[in-house]
């Protein structure tokens, strides 16, 4: 499991030969990989291929770093976000968040952010970008996405919900954090996966449930 891998990037100036040790690891390479499926995800398949032929063309014979990337990328996709500064959140800082999920006594979803596992008072934020479906809706495509910002602890999601109605939030694990649920959205969760029809839920969301509910 990558309790707290490293920033994939990471400008300290380290002995020779030491630097593969001490700057990188298994979970370094488990989390690039991780990331890079999120943003193929918030930029769909199409425009992600798009964008990754583009940069390389535009670099073949010369040198890059992170920057030119997610420039490059950015500038093919159409997000609603500055890229490379998102990204830089998710690169530059060891980690990876859990959001936990509230609801108020009328249905309303709040969600917050933490560092996961955090062994100190961690003030690591990053910025999440949110997918999510309800009981009532059952969409488990990637039609919607709420951004929670670096500089945003917590927020209001916008959405309130039914009194027996779920929340899942992270479609598909799609996003590289952690989710965590109120008493109450677990318990409707767990009510639902026992006596309703399994496949209201997407396979990926119902491995996700179990794993992040053993892991927290």
């Amino acid at each position: 499991a990558m309790n707290d891998p490293k920033p994939l990037t990471n400008n300290e100036i380290f002995p020779q030969g030491s630097i593969a040790d001490l700057a990188f690891g298994a979970s370094t390479y488990l989390k690039g990989a991780a990331i890079m499926r999120m943003v193929f995800n918030l930029m769909a398949p199409d425009v992600f291929r798009e964008a990754i032929v583009q940069y390389v063309k535009d670099n073949e014979y010369g040198s890059v770093d992170e920057e030119d990337m997610w420039q490059g990328m950015a500038a093919v996709a159409d997000l609603p976000v500055d890229l490379q500064a998102v990204m830089y959140t998710w690169t530059h800082q060891p980690g990876y968040p859990l959001v936990t999920v509230y609801r108020d006594d009328h249905g309303c979803i709040t969600v917050k952010q933490e560092k996961y596992l955090a062994k100190d008072d961690s003030n690591a934020r990053w910025s999440i970008p949110l997918t999510f479906t309800t009981s009532s809706e059952l969409d488990f495509n990637y039609s919607r996405t709420v951004w929670l910002m670096e500089g945003q602890e917590q927020m209001e999601l916008g959405e309130c919900l039914e009194s027996d109605d779920w929340i899942i939030i992270n479609i598909r694990q799609s996003g590289f954090y952690r989710v965590n649920y109120d008493l109450v959205t677990w318990q409707i969760l767990t009510h639902d996966l026992q006596n309703c029809d399994l496949s209201d839920i997407h396979p990926v969301n119902r491995g996700q449930l179990l794993l992040d509910g053993f892991d927290l």
